[in-house]
């Protein structure tokens, strides 16, 4: 869809929920398209898919998330999972 700044000065509100609702809209000046407006997400998969393209990048594959949100404990007094791996990490026998 097209728009000329001054439609879009006066519908500003109306065009951006266009714009969040996935609409792409070009902005244009004397018949010209001078800007586009595009949804975030859009934007977003539209980079990632430029840096794709570059050689210097590898894309890994996606990690599942664990979804921890507090230190687990072996047991009840012992170290948490997080000292331990990070214990590991570093390359210590103790946290």
């Amino acid at each position: 869809m097209q728009i000329n700044i001054r439609e879009l000065k006066a519908s500003l509100s109306a065009t951006l929920r266009r714009v969040r609702d996935g609409e792409r809209i070009e902005i244009t000046s004397r018949g010209k398209v001078v800007a586009t407006l595009v949804p975030p997400a859009a934007v977003r998969e539209s980079t990632l898919d430029i840096l794709k393209q570059q050689s210097w990048l590898r894309v890994g594959a996606p990690t599942p998330a664990i979804g921890l949100t507090v230190p687990v404990h072996l047991d009840e007094h012992g170290p948490s999972l997080t000292d331990l791996l990070i214990a590991d990490r570093d390359g210590t026998t103790e946290p």
